[in-house]
């Protein structure tokens, strides 16, 4: 019994000592630099240029892993239409994207979107929309996207 509580004892030493040692670690268990709003807003940004430009690869590689087997499940032909109309969208469109605010909570976070559209007379209609991210895989997704209100999302 006694060697028993020597171990423990002795165990809850050095646990002591390493938190101690290594501050950064202060006994917590470490998150991923990744789960940080600047890194959310640094993805979100970036999802947006590669929807602005047409690059639809690297837009659908931000997409959350549950979006990306959605969409294997289309057939090429579904995909083609669907990046031709996407591509007409953005050159007639030219939609633009403003990052409002992002509300995060765990591994789950909301975008509050202003998003305009070019109307074909020239001038610009915009509205408010709200975009669902997740964390999985070490970094942040988009899961659901375009929402006109926030209440869609379970948090």
């Amino acid at each position: 019994m006694q060697s028993m509580i020597s171990r423990v004892t002795t165990f809850v030493t050095l646990a002591a000592l390493t938190a101690c040692v290594t501050p950064s670690l202060g006994g917590q268990p470490q998150t991923s630099p990744n789960t940080s709003e600047a890194r959310l807003r640094q993805r979100v940004l970036q999802v947006y240029a590669y929807y602005s430009k047409g690059d639809f690869e690297k837009y659908l590689s931000m997409h959350s892993e549950r979006v990306r087997r959605e969409e294997a499940l289309e057939t090429e032909e579904e995909k083609r239409k669907t990046i031709e109309k996407w591509k007409a969208f953005v050159r007639d469109e030219r939609p633009r994207f403003v990052l409002l605010s992002l509300d995060m909570a765990g591994r789950r976070a909301i975008a509050k979107m202003e998003t305009s559209v070019r109307l074909p007379n020239g001038s610009r209609v915009s509205e408010f929309t709200f975009d669902l991210w997740v964390f999985e895989t070490d970094d942040w997704f988009l899961d659901d996207e375009g929402r006109t209100t926030p209440d869609h999302f379970q948090k």
